[in-house]
């Protein structure tokens, strides 16, 4: 029997790690996302990551892809140079967003969330009226959001993470976040809008 160790000790982790909720469960909390906290209110998330490629082409409609343009990750709102990214956070975030992976309820916010399931999505897009049915069977959101898996620096002080969130037809929208670590805490350094609707 052959010994694969060697070959895939680089290979990312099939599901998402603990640092990578707490990028999550900072972004959820953070301004930026504006979650309201009333009771009733429920956060709906994909349960699965969004698969988000690098392209080497700019092109607005490009929706779940990031577009790499020089030395420049480059959206409709701005660029971010490659360098300040980092060689190390990029080709994590790019080697872990290969494939989705599989959310679970380690995400710690003050507010309730729900994971729901590719079926479900499935199941919404199915129908004639995507919302529709969504809003139906989740009451008391404000839409639906999905991330994708968090790449990080060597030394675990830089991230990058893909969110995007749609509250109807015509509402919703993604970013690429770059984040640093301060005094053991995150922090949103930049981001620029993927797309828009």
């Amino acid at each position: 029997c052959q010994d694969h160790r060697a070959e895939t000790a680089s290979l990312p982790s099939p599901e998402p790690e603990t640092e990578e909720y707490e990028v999550y469960s900072f972004l959820l909390e953070g301004e930026n996302f504006q979650i309201k906290n009333d009771t009733d209110d429920i956060v709906v998330i994909c349960g699965t990551t969004v698969a988000t490629p690098i392209v080497d082409r700019y092109d607005f409609g490009g929706y779940q892809a990031i577009s790499r343009e020089g030395s420049y990750l480059r959206g409709l709102s701005g660029k971010i140079s490659i360098s300040e990214i980092g060689k190390d956070t990029l080709d994590d975030f790019e080697k872990k967003n290969m494939n989705s992976s599989t959310l679970d309820y380690q995400f710690e916010i003050k507010t309730k969330y729900l994971l729901y399931s590719d079926e479900e999505r499935l199941e919404f897009r199915q129908s004639r009226d995507f919302f529709s049915l969504f809003y139906t069977r989740y009451q008391n959101s404000h839409g639906h959001m999905g991330f994708s898996r968090v790449g990080f620096n060597s030394n675990r002080t830089k991230a990058a993470v893909y969110h995007e969130w749609s509250a109807g037809n015509l509402a919703g929208g993604a970013h690429f976040i770059l984040l640093t670590k301060v005094n053991g805490k995150w922090i949103v350094k930049k981001q620029i809008t993927i797309w828009v609707s």
